[in-house]
């Protein structure tokens, strides 16, 4: 028996040698890249963050920062990974970008996220945008390392049309054009608020705040006050075809109250003026039917709607029905909408915070408010 004890001692002793000479194993790590093409000075443009040999997160955070005298950060958007993804802005040009999967670990190589920035006008040579890796972890709590590496985005000096700061989904090409309207009333001036309208769902950092404060100062949209609490704007919730008409109906000059329901007589200016048939006008409205009623409002003003893209990078560009397809190239074309990891989701429902953003870059490209 002592026999056994002195051999199981010794066993467990070489053991711990062993454990105590073993270097500890290395945490896994990956790269994030970001890439972008050249940009133009007074446009939109975006950075494009990958990811390869990922070893499987589920949670990560990296900071931006970017030349400020040239590049105005305006929101950013997940990529083709199903994780919840938030930015915070730290400061004037420093922000921090923070994906949580939530229910596992996050797998493979791809695009990660979009970031979006307006080229400040004037701006010449090249814009530095940087990426400093904070922390990570898988599932399990293991601790994980990603090399980050920023790029330069060389910009055109030349400007193009103005089309404003973006929100989430823009890129670096549009058209900025605007035509006289050639029938119904044209909105005049440009509508200010002394400070900004507060939502409790509608913070400073989300990628929607500005369009959200855009289409609230213009009178498009409006806020939802609950009893006895606080006003939301409900960003994330569904947006009917009624909402939708009525917004345009707004933005036409027609006069809309009154009506029982609430959405009566802007259904009837709609079938009047040729915007919409007016049919199911409390189901929700897809991306594909919102840019179609966009494009018919557009060629009622005489806007002109030539800007057209192809669609066929676009995995799910055959989803798109054909009633839309004129409609959907005209919108990527004038960066109204953009895919998701080349997809486009025609047939998503459209959210009230994607209505804020698409109609603010509408208004900006054409001019609207004078």
């Amino acid at each position: 028996m002592n026999h056994i004890k002195r051999s199981l001692a010794v066993l467990l002793a070489l053991l711990l040698t062993l454990a105590a000479s073993s270097p500890a194993l290395a945490a896994e790590s990956g790269s994030i890249t970001a890439s972008a093409g050249a940009a133009k000075a007074g446009e939109r443009m975006t950075v494009t963050l990958s990811v390869q040999e990922n070893p499987g997160f589920a949670a990560l955070k990296l900071e931006l920062s970017y030349d400020t005298d040239k590049l105005s950060f305006t929101g950013a958007e997940n990529g083709s990974f199903q994780t919840n993804m938030n930015s915070f802005i730290l400061s004037s040009g420093k922000v921090n970008l923070l994906w949580d999967k939530g229910d596992g670990d996050a797998t493979g190589n791809g695009a990660l996220a979009a970031l979006h920035f307006t080229v400040k006008s004037g701006a010449t040579g090249s814009a530095n945008v940087s990426l400093r890796f904070v922390e990570a972890n898988n599932w399990d709590l293991q601790s994980l390392q990603f090399n980050a590496t920023g790029c330069t985005v060389a910009i055109d000096a030349a400007a193009g049309g103005s089309i404003g700061g973006g929100t989430g989904g823009g890129s670096s090409a549009g058209t900025g054009n605007a035509n006289t309207a050639v029938e119904g009333a044209t909105p005049t001036g440009t509508p200010q608020v002394e400070q900004p309208v507060s939502y409790q769902d509608v913070e400073a950092y989300r990628w929607f705040y500005d369009a959200v404060q855009y289409v609230t100062a213009h009178d498009l949209m409006n806020g939802v006050a609950a009893a006895g609490g606080p006003t939301l704007f409900q960003p994330n919730a569904g947006t009917s075809r009624c909402m939708v008409i009525t917004v345009l109906a707004r933005l036409y000059g027609a006069d809309v109250s009154g009506g029982t329901p609430w959405y009566a007589k802007a259904v009837a200016w709609a079938q009047t003026i040729g915007v919409s048939d007016g049919q199911n006008p409390t189901n929700m409205i897809t991306r594909e039917q919102l840019v179609v009623m966009l494009y018919r409002y557009a060629q009622i003003k005489g806007f002109d709607t030539s800007a057209k893209a192809k669609l066929g990078a676009y995995q799910d560009a055959a989803s798109v029905h054909s009633w839309a397809t004129d409609a959907m190239q005209w919108a990527v074309g004038s960066e109204l909408i953009n895919g998701s990891n080349n997809l486009l989701m025609p047939r998503g429902t459209t959210t009230r915070a994607q209505l804020a953003a698409i109609l603010m870059r509408f208004c900006e490209n054409y001019s609207v408010w004078k």
